[in-house]
């Protein structure tokens, strides 16, 4: 099985929150995982703005940055999705950023590991795997 790992579910897997077992779990038993180039800086972003709200320490964030990153086995080059993206946010009525993750899941057939509650919905309409 190919999943598609967006940043909020890698999240949640590194802070082990309320989904973060289950996650792990798919994960281990996924063939490939992969993720669109963005995700490197959603990751980056996410863990800057743990850090400036003093919730993890720089050390536990940079811990964090390189335990999502390993998650991953490859990473899709953004440029090659960009066009079917564009349609895709147009179609859906999403922004680009989540769309770039449905569009990778569609493309590879994966399953769409996410927790965002609109891009669930969006996966759904797309007929994603969940």
């Amino acid at each position: 099985m190919i999943c598609v790992l967006d940043t909020s579910a890698a999240i949640e897997v590194f802070l082990n929150r309320n989904h973060g077992e289950e996650l792990q779990e798919i994960l281990a038993s996924a063939s490939l995982v992969v993720a669109p180039e963005l995700y490197c800086s959603e990751i980056s972003n996410v863990f800057w703005k743990l850090f400036k709200a003093d919730q993890l320490s720089r050390e536990d964030c940079e811990t964090g940055i390189n335990s999502c990153l390993a998650l991953i086995d490859d990473l899709i080059p953004m440029s090659e999705l960009s066009q079917e993206v564009f349609a895709a946010a147009i179609a859906y009525n999403m922004t680009a950023y989540d769309m770039f993750y449905a569009v990778t899941a569609r493309r590879y057939n994966g399953r769409l590991l996410t927790i965002d509650k609109k891009l669930k919905e969006a996966g759904k309409k797309m007929k994603l795997r969940l």
